[in-house]
């Protein structure tokens, strides 16, 4: 079979492009249309204070897009955030939290803020179990020493109690 050579045009003049639904020319790129307004579109003819009171209107409505945007992120709960992205997104709740730590940075601020919180609470308890801990060892520690001075439990239990009524109160809560 013989081989065609390319050809390539360089100068050339269009009197008329059809729109078709099967082109002849599969690689062409048509870059430039125009077409006539559809009733929905702004006109040119427009005039300036119209364009204006356009313009004043999108930002009316823009300000309370953003507006609500804040209250929404204001009173979203961060994890509801994340299962709302989650089904939105149809993704997993890894990859939601992602999502929902930058549409809601107040929201995921508040949410740490509280883990925090927690943790501290937590780390609290813990210091408040050893310290009872502690206490009842010592309390037990003087009970043990009073019933090898002859006494009997519940004598060294009444004598440890009047002589470490905070130790006494720590362990036992009272």
């Amino acid at each position: 079979m013989p081989r065609h050579e390319l050809k390539i045009m360089e100068e050339f003049s269009i009197r008329e492009i059809s729109a078709v639904d099967k082109p002849a020319q599969e690689h062409a790129l048509a870059t430039i249309m125009k077409r006539a307004p559809q009733a929905n579109e702004v006109s040119p003819a427009k005039s300036i204070d119209e364009l204006k009171a356009g313009v004043a209107d999108l930002a009316t409505r823009f300000d309370a897009l953003l507006e609500q945007k804040a209250q929404k992120e204001v009173v979203m709960n961060f994890n509801d955030a994340v299962t709302e992205i989650a089904k939105r997104d149809a993704c997993p709740r890894h990859v939601a939290m992602s999502k929902a730590r930058n549409e809601y940075p107040e929201s995921f601020a508040k949410y740490q803020s509280e883990g925090l919180e927690k943790s501290r609470t937590a780390t609290k308890a813990e210091d408040d179990d050893a310290d009872i801990r502690k206490a009842s060892r010592d309390f037990n520690d003087a009970v043990r020493m009073l019933m090898t001075s002859g006494m009997s439990r519940t004598q060294a239990m009444q004598e440890a109690r009047r002589r470490m009524p905070d130790e006494f109160r720590r362990a036992y809560r009272r």
